[in-house]
């Protein structure tokens, strides 16, 4: 699906007109038209906040998925993550993941047995 169906298709799901979509967003009436019948496309920044405003994932908006919203978990699978936030990882855990990516096969399974990688895998695959 192209950006000017799939706005059409979530404005009019909102029951919004082209004129009070182009207030929430601050643009043009006319601006949102264009958009809707293909003849421009949004800034980044405005791409952005389209996304924010219908709750959707960016790749949705270009068309590149059918999926309206990737959701993710904390790490317990307790808490939902908004998806900007989910890859934020401090220094230690950048460090850990780099070390692990270079590490043989016997290490890493060192880590997988101190993890208990295994048994999580299966409680998951449970569930």
């Amino acid at each position: 699906m192209e950006f000017k169906d799939i706005i059409l298709k979530l404005r009019t799901e909102r029951n919004l007109s082209q004129e009070e979509l182009s207030k929430k967003l601050s643009a043009s009436k006319s601006t949102i038209g264009m958009w809707e019948t293909g003849k421009r496309f949004p800034s980044k920044a405005l791409y952005e906040e389209i996304a924010d405003f219908f709750n959707v994932d960016m790749d949705y908006l270009y068309g590149r998925t059918n999926v309206r919203k990737k959701i993710h978990f904390d790490n317990d699978g307790t808490r939902y993550i908004p998806y900007k936030d989910t890859f934020k990882l401090n220094e230690t855990e950048k460090l850990v993941i780099e070390c692990y990516r270079k590490a043989d096969n016997v290490d890493k399974e060192m880590v997988h047995r101190i993890l208990h990688i295994e048994e999580k895998e299966k409680k998951q695959n449970l569930a």
